[in-house]
């Protein structure tokens, strides 16, 4: 009686598996990334819902010094007064001044989220998020300043600023325009906009 012959393994089946473990196991670590991109700012979703990432990283030295800034001195404007009397915006106002952007950070944060329309807390988490050397997501939140329509105070200040956080993504074309909206408002940044717009390569 002849032996038996064992079965054929199926391999195709395995090699398949193996390669869809590849496969699966590299669109979770790609989603991760972004995800975590997302979360820090390195990463942002454009109006038709692409994930992109904004601009490179600073590669010169001298951008980084066009780029550098201090910080403004806080000054609530006419009309946002009653809107940032809360305790957690007062807070926040005093670890700003006292140049601690990271405590400052998510209490600023909690405040626009209550208040959308509160553009002195939206400027300021701004500022304070491009000297936390969280640039891209100080960009996003200048731009919402900067484009907030109405009687808007920090209009012109925001795009100064908005200036500075995108050279120091290397992004000069739009930094150029953010400066010129600056010079054409004539308000008080438009002597150092001027400057700062001729000493951008």
């Amino acid at each position: 009686m002849p032996p038996q012959s064992n079965p054929r393994k199926p391999e195709v089946n395995v090699y398949i598996l193996a390669a869809f473990g590849v496969v699966l196991v590299g669109g979770i670590f790609v989603l991760t990334v972004i995800a975590k991109g997302m979360a820090t700012g390195s990463f942002y979703r454009t109006s038709d819902g692409k994930t992109v990432q904004p601009t490179s990283r600073v590669a010169s030295s001298e951008d980084r010094l066009l780029a550098a800034f201090e910080a403004p001195v806080f000054e609530e404007k006419q009309g946002q007064e009653i809107a940032g009397q809360s305790e957690v915006f007062q807070k926040a106002i005093q670890f700003y001044q006292d140049k601690q952007y990271l405590r400052a950070i998510p209490l600023l944060r909690v405040t626009t989220d209550r208040q959308p329309d509160f553009l002195t807390a939206r400027f300021y988490l701004g500022i304070s998020f491009l000297l936390a050397d969280r640039v891209p997501l100080g960009i996003k939140e200048l731009r919402k300043v900067a484009a907030a329509e109405g009687d808007n105070p920090y209009r012109e200040a925001a795009h100064f600023y908005l200036a500075k956080g995108l050279i120091a993504r290397n992004d000069t074309m739009d930094a150029r325009e953010q400066l010129q909206s600056v010079i054409a408002l004539h308000g008080p940044h438009e002597n150092e906009a001027k400057a700062l717009a001729a000493k951008i390569p």
